[in-house]
């Protein structure tokens, strides 16, 4: 077959007419995308790279290996300048595409944990390319030619691009960075592990049904701070910070009874801009902001089971019990004209000696109200991932 007469794949300019080498450069990559074979030129779309290895972040030990990676769109290339100084002989080409990137085999490493996970990936992106490369001449049966040097390439990736993983990849991921399996009776990796996974999910995980923990906001909550007195607080969008910094003082694992224990300290500050407090006796309320910072020790026990899907068994978590204490006197501030409301009441001021009485314990228990209804979304998060992954996932030995 004859090789196609070069005026096929590229058209003849000036070297002043830059619109003209723009133009004629993208016909080249429209031309030729499959590639001709007669002027050992290779398919550009799609493209495929047999292997590449790029060290994401050396800091993070991150590394991913890809192998026949398919990149499509090269063909609608567009050059937005040309640049010819024929002077010192150098050529500066700026471009943008839009691409597909699709590979079945990537390699995932963590190679400070020495681990490696496998699976597909994809991307699609905009891509802003810059090639410098200058060029000389070479002669041949009377006639000069192009001789190009290696280029250098400058890549500017648009906007955020859309990477997906495959399924199986993404899972093993998840499970990896939200949770370090343990032995059921490493108490410490344990302990280690759940930190981890505070500190790990508190902005949530909505593919895992996981809901953010920091700030953690509550939509409403009412507390029936006492009876006798009649007093009642209904708050709406508390705002709990703190709690990605959760300690784990104590994790108790008894497998003959299926039984967790789990012992935390959290250091909390508390927000609500709307809090209603009643006076129920009076039929009185009044409203405004609310501020609290405490320290927080809080136990939460529950059962579990086991649940088998795809041939694998999950944990079942079973409704949990929580018990809550407040560490010392909390730092409680009303809002400036809540406060005033309150002063200038004639019944909030004839039960203050009594309340007064009662304050630091009535404190503790708004905030243990709080506390522990921020512990069932916690909780909650840990039964949703639970159920989704293999109970080896977290436990290496059950």
């Amino acid at each position: 077959m004859t090789p196609p007469a070069v005026e096929a794949i590229f058209t003849a300019c000036s070297k002043n007419d830059m619109k003209c080498m723009c133009k004629s450069t993208e016909s080249f990559m429209a031309n030729t995308f499959n590639g001709l074979p007669d002027y050992n030129m290779k398919p550009t779309d799609p493209l495929i790279i047999p292997e590449l290895k790029v060290v994401v972040d050396e800091g993070l030990g991150l590394v991913f290996e890809f192998k026949n990676i398919n990149i499509t769109g090269l063909k609608n290339l567009q050059v937005q300048d040309f640049k010819l100084d024929t002077d010192k002989k150098l050529i500066g080409l700026k471009s943008k595409a839009v691409l597909n990137i699709v590979t079945d085999n990537v390699k995932i490493e963590l190679t400070k944990q020495n681990k490696a996970f496998n699976g597909a990936y994809s991307a699609s992106t905009t891509a802003l390319g810059r090639s410098d490369y200058g060029y000389s001449f070479t002669k041949k049966d009377g006639k000069e030619f192009f001789l190009l040097a290696p280029e250098v390439h400058v890549c500017e990736i648009v906007e955020e691009p859309n990477v997906v993983l495959g399924d199986d990849l993404q899972k093993a991921l998840d499970s990896e960075s939200i949770f370090t399996a343990c032995s059921k009776n490493d108490i410490k990796c344990l302990i280690k592990s759940t930190e981890s996974f505070m500190a790990n999910t508190f902005n949530g995980m909505p593919d895992n049904n996981m809901k953010a923990t920091d700030p953690l906001i509550i939509p409403e909550l009412k507390v029936v701070m006492d009876e006798d007195l009649g007093l009642a607080s209904e708050f709406k969008n508390i705002n709990i910070t703190g709690l990605k910094n959760l300690q784990v003082t104590d994790f108790k694992l008894d497998s003959d009874k299926k039984l967790i224990g789990l012992k935390t300290k959290a250091v909390l500050n508390i927000v609500a801009d709307n809090v209603k407090i009643e006076f129920t006796k009076q039929n009185k309320a009044f409203n405004g902001a609310y501020t609290a910072s405490t320290t927080a020790l809080l136990s939460s026990d529950y059962a579990y089971t086991f649940t088998k899907k795809d041939g694998k068994e999950s944990f079942l978590l079973a409704p949990e019990v929580n018990i809550c204490e407040i560490v010392e006197e909390p730092n409680v501030v009303l809002g400036d004209d809540l406060q005033k409301a309150l002063d200038s009441d004639p019944d909030a001021q004839a039960m203050k000696a009594e309340y007064e009485s009662k304050k630091v314990a009535l404190r503790k228990k708004t905030l243990c109200s709080i506390v522990k209804d921020a512990y069932t979304v916690i909780i909650n998060n840990y039964r949703e991932v639970a159920q989704k992954y293999p109970k080896e996932a977290f436990i290496t030995d059950i």
